[in-house]
């Protein structure tokens, strides 16, 4: 494994981007629900995500947890609609309205491969003591602590 991150999402885009980890499955189809390769859009402003890194998606608010895995395979940092939506296609949660408004300041677009949906997530207060993180990040965030990243290994090696 590369390298490891947590990326807060609330939960209805939690829910739309990672429908089987829902209690309830939806009735509802989606091209980027049902997708192995989706793109996750933020206004983040780190600049350290490679291809290959290690994305552990943390729900906010209810079921705080890390619910999905994913694996970067592509970025794109820019505030150019046509290039926010030629790279995301159909594989993100965002109306090209949305991402028209959000292209007001520069994004970070994620093109990333769902590697896991977690039987059992691993909720917040167990990320604080395996060393993970010390609280909630309010962006993407690295995971650097060597407990974190042991916690990590073990998680994505299965």
């Amino acid at each position: 494994m590369d390298r490891a991150f947590l990326v807060p999402i609330i939960p209805v885009f939690h829910s739309m981007l990672f429908p089987a980890s829902e209690p309830q499955q939806s009735f509802f189809d989606s091209t980027y629900g049902n997708a192995i390769r989706k793109v996750y859009i933020c206004h983040s402003g780190i600049k350290a995500l490679e291809p290959g890194d290690t994305l552990f998606f943390l729900r906010t608010h209810e079921r705080r947890a890390v619910h999905a895995v994913g694996v970067v395979e592509e970025t794109l940092r820019t505030n150019v609609l046509g290039d926010v939506l030629s790279f995301a296609g159909a594989r993100t949660v965002y109306r090209a309205e949305e991402l028209q408004k959000m292209c007001a300041k520069e994004v970070l677009a994620i093109k990333f491969r769902l590697d896991q949906v977690l039987d059992e997530p691993v909720s917040r207060e167990n990320l604080k003591m395996l060393g993970v993180m010390e609280q909630s990040p309010q962006s993407i965030a690295q995971i650097k602590s060597e407990e974190g990243l042991q916690w990590a290994r073990t998680l994505k090696d299965g």
